[in-house]
């Protein structure tokens, strides 16, 4: 497996429950060369953008996600790069000059103006990677009417975006479609195209480790066991059509019992946001894979430190760009080939 030089695309959001930690655990599972790549809960799009960084990429990406106001982020930057870039600097700035809960209030109300969300989409893209940086951990978090209310982050070291950062993520996305919709939806209308040449990676709102409620407000509308089910059985069908599925979730009896039958492989992630204190920290994650087999008959242990096995890439201060920019950390003896942006 080769990795690009530059561009190097890497992901534009903070994202709970984002994938840039388990990488190295997902990435060797993956097809060197798929036809299609699916991913029906994009959400900060690790893998997508890991993907978008090797030599041999997906024919086409077909990438889809609940969330109406990401879809329109990453159309816009794909569609209209430098009109983001320049509404961004400008937000940027405005931040900068008064940073604090007041200037956050403020861009929160712009960015659930239907009025600003229509006449100018390139600014709204602009508004959501200035809040992603500037609220609570990252946390896309809105009302059931569908308003974005994450708090402000009271983080006085800020990292915005760099006008090359943005440019690469366009870059990532020509040979991609981004459409909104359910990922059941998604899937059941692209199934009668995909075959043993594709590629569907899946990472749904986990199953809550307590059986009851998680962090599932990312939209107005929730992803409980019922959904859960529907999509075991989706990847079933993928499965027999000779489809490469990977699928993650947390490591719960009824994860298990959903995907019984199947290869799947714990894996250990740390969670910094969650509702249910239960599931901050470290916590076991399953990948499940389409090959028949087993997942482990053990339960995972509660534990309350890093396991010795836990390679130090999962430190928690480790953020996906620096991933990227120590492709070892990746895959040892990477070849780094340069390439011109088209």
């Amino acid at each position: 497996m080769t990795f690009l030089s530059r561009p190097f695309p890497h992901p534009l959001l903070r994202w709970v429950g984002g994938k840039g930690q388990l990488l190295h655990e997902i990435l060797p599972l993956l097809p060197d060369k798929p036809r299609f790549y699916v991913e029906p809960f994009l959400g900060g799009g690790a893998v997508f953008f890991a993907l978008m960084c090797r030599e041999t990429r997906p024919q086409l990406c077909l990438l889809s996600d609940f969330n109406g106001h990401l879809v329109s982020l990453y159309n816009e930057i794909r569609n209209n790069v430098e009109a983001v870039i320049e509404a961004h600097e400008t937000l940027v700035s405005e931040y900068e000059m008064a940073p604090g809960r007041e200037t956050y209030a403020r861009m929160v109300m712009e960015f659930n103006d239907p009025v600003s969300q229509v006449s100018n989409p390139a600014r709204m893209a602009a508004l959501f990677l200035v809040l992603n940086r500037t609220c609570f951990n990252g946390v896309y978090r809105v009302t059931k009417t569908g308003k974005f209310n994450a708090p402000w982050g009271l983080n006085s070291k800020l990292k915005f975006r760099s006008p090359e950062t943005i440019r690469d993520a366009s870059w990532a996305f020509k040979d991609a479609l981004v459409r909104q919709g359910s990922a059941m939806s998604v899937l059941r209308d692209l199934m009668p195209t995909l075959g043993p040449e594709d590629l569907v990676y899946l990472d749904p709102p986990y199953v809550p480790l307590d059986n009851k409620d998680s962090f599932l407000d990312y939209t107005s509308v929730g992803f409980g066991l019922e959904q859960q089910k529907e999509l075991a059985e989706l990847f079933k069908e993928l499965a027999s059509r000779g489809v490469c599925v990977v699928a993650s979730n947390s490591d719960t009896p009824t994860t298990r019992k959903l995907y019984k039958g199947w290869a799947g492989k714990q894996v250990w992630a740390h969670r910094k946001v969650n509702a249910n204190k239960l599931e901050r920290g470290v916590v076991a994650e399953l990948l499940v894979f389409s090959q028949r087999g087993s997942i482990l008959d053990t339960p995972p242990p509660e534990v309350k430190q890093w396991p010795a096995n836990v390679p130090d890439i999962l430190s928690k201060d480790t953020l996906l760009t620096d991933i990227f920019s120590d492709s070892d950390l990746i895959l040892p003896r990477v070849k780094l080939l340069s390439v011109s942006r088209p």
